[in-house]
């Protein structure tokens, strides 16, 4: 999460050097950008605990 505020925010710099304001379309930006830093090994062993134990959605 803080890697995708980030990164909205330094788009927004990069428009307006001076910009206070972050925009739904950064965060957007910015989500198609950073890449998730869980390994798929550590998500694929969330998922089979899910699927055993119920639970949220991953």
């Amino acid at each position: 999460i803080t890697a995708v505020c980030r990164e909205a925010a330094l788009q927004a710099l990069q428009e307006n050097i001076t910009a206070q304001h972050v925009s739904a379309g950064h965060f957007d930006s910015a989500l198609n950008t950073v890449r998730p830093r869980i390994p798929q090994t550590l998500m694929q062993t969330y998922a089979n605990y899910q699927r055993e134990h119920g639970g949220s959605r991953i």
